[in-house]
């Protein structure tokens, strides 16, 4: 289970797991994103879906008729995020799914962002390239690390002319992808190769 996890809203934490998935679906598997974020369901606005059924029902439902699937998104599983207490127990259901799970985690290294955190084996760190936005990734990082999963890498956001920050070395992981600026990040192609190089480093093909 790999949370998607950043330390700032607006970093791209979202859409960077959605594009992800998508990425993933083209492969013929079946990835799950589950929002963790209840009090900004920008999973749920992002893909256009309901408010319900959410993570309140894989508690106890069958996982099939919880999942919500776009029809803009071909082959891609979709749970909104529901109450925030005891996000644990449904992302213990959602590790039944048979494909991957990406887990969309709220922004920041409080309790919320933590609790979902605790219940993945490894975490992509997504940010921006911005000077304020790397220095918050370096404490979700650190977080990350705090509660016993592994942070597999990072994707950077770039953010145009005023991104400067160095992004390598140190605690960072290592940076798997750079998405380019778009006003569509979903639908532009440069994108779309970004997150299909993001999938090729998080889930390598079977050889």
């Amino acid at each position: 289970m790999l949370a998607v996890a950043g330390g700032k809203g607006g970093c791209g934490k979202t859409t960077t797991a959605v594009g992800l998935a998508r990425a993933l679906a083209g492969r013929g598997v079946s990835p799950l994103v589950v929002g963790a974020d209840p009090e900004v369901p920008d999973l749920r606005r992002l893909v256009g879906l309901p408010p319900e059924p959410s993570t309140d029902a894989l508690r106890g439902g069958d996982l099939d008729r919880v999942v919500h699937r776009p029809t803009d998104l071909p082959g891609v599983a979709v749970v909104p995020a529901g109450r925030p207490d005891r996000p644990g127990a449904a992302l213990a259901r959602a590790r039944r799914w048979p494909g991957p799970v990406l887990v969309d985690c709220p922004p920041g290294c409080g309790g919320y962002a933590a609790a979902p955190l605790r219940a993945c084996d490894r975490a992509l760190v997504v940010t921006t390239d911005r000077p304020q936005s790397v220095e918050d990734a370096r404490k979700t990082v650190r977080l990350v690390r705090g509660v016993g999963a592994t942070p597999s890498g990072a994707a950077v956001r770039l953010a145009g002319d005023d991104g400067v920050a160095d992004v390598s070395g140190g605690e960072f992981p290592p940076v798997l992808t750079r998405v380019p600026e778009a006003s569509s990040p979903l639908a532009d192609p440069r994108t779309r190769a970004a997150y299909a190089r993001l999938a090729d480093a998080l889930f390598p093909r079977a050889r």
